[in-house]
């Protein structure tokens, strides 16, 4: 009887456990993980070295941080190949899916450790390795 009693209270653990811990969402887009608090701003199409994209752009809440966001990232997209960059005083960390159709960047506020916005991207075509570490807003055909 005692053991039944420690399965019940087992299972009644695991069982509230997993009730208490949300389900990772995704993005609708890409179906890249979404970090929770983002809320969607608005849609763009642009081509993105040489390629056409459609991005959706994020808000994300003020106590956003950078580091948050690149740990969050890491550990959803472990097979993602990752890029950091600076543009205009702002922090760029991109992460892209290992077949290089799908990306996510965090952009940070200017010399600061906040996220200003998540950008979402789809790729008409696959981008190579080379061109997801040349993308930047000096060389949009990331030659």
């Amino acid at each position: 009887m005692r053991n039944f009693y420690r399965l019940s209270l087992f299972a009644l653990a695991v069982c509230c456990t997993a009730v208490a811990v949300p389900a990772l969402a995704n993005e609708s887009t890409t179906s890249l993980p979404l970090p929770p608090g983002a809320t969607l701003d608005q849609a763009v199409d642009s081509p993105i070295c040489g390629k056409p994209a459609h991005m959706v752009l994020y808000d994300v809440p003020a106590s956003a941080t950078v580091a948050t966001y690149i740990a969050f990232f890491k550990s959803t997209l472990p097979n993602g190949h990752y890029v950091h960059a600076s543009w205009m005083d702002r922090p760029q960390e991109e992460f892209y899916s290992a077949d290089g159709k799908r990306g996510v960047t965090i952009t940070g506020v200017p010399k600061g450790a906040r996220v200003y916005m998540l950008t979402y991207a789809k790729f008409a075509s696959p981008l190579t390795t080379r061109q997801e570490d040349a993308f930047s807003p000096n060389d949009p055909n990331c030659t």
